[in-house]
């Protein structure tokens, strides 16, 4: 974090401290203000994954979620493969298309929430992506493959692939 970002997280904890030690209560009007206090950094710098840490306020982006999902509703109707859809998620950071996930009836990812690309799970097979979130009964998983759109999702033998 730069230092400018220090003080401002600085000053954040601090109002958050005060009106506690005040008031003994966190209204959700005192914690909005404390995250619009609070530096987006600190959020990774904080994280137990900073790297592959989810903002949350992502999701909440209707304008930019509406160009994404145009752009990426013109590139499944151009017949994609898979490595072209991945590129895309991961060339662009259009990460959020992944992590709309979490708003399909999970109740989980509301405290934390990671995204890891091309998970290894053994030396032959990778997960497209992985979404951790955590809620208060701890972490929870969900491994994403993605598919070529028009293609077949089943082997030879009727198997899923």
């Amino acid at each position: 974090m730069t230092d400018e970002e220090r003080f401002r997280n600085s000053e954040a904890e601090e109002y958050l401290k005060a009106h506690y030690k005040k008031t003994k209560i966190l209204t959700p009007v005192v914690m909005q203000k404390y995250h619009d206090m609070k530096p987006e950094a600190s959020y990774y710098n904080e994280s137990l994954f900073p790297n592959n840490y989810l903002n949350p306020d992502t999701l909440d982006d209707k304008l930019q979620l509406k160009q994404i999902e145009n752009g990426f509703e013109s590139l499944l109707n151009s017949n994609p493969s898979e490595r072209l859809i991945l590129n895309y998620i991961n060339d662009n950071g259009y990460y959020n298309l992944i992590a709309s996930v979490f708003l399909s009836g999970y109740t989980f990812g509301h405290h934390d929430a990671y995204l890891f690309k091309e998970f290894e799970l053994t030396s032959t097979y990778k997960a497209d992506y992985l979404l951790v979130g955590k809620n208060s009964h701890g972490y929870h998983f969900i491994f994403i493959e993605l598919e070529n759109p028009i293609g077949l999702i089943t082997n030879a033998d009727g198997e899923f692939g």
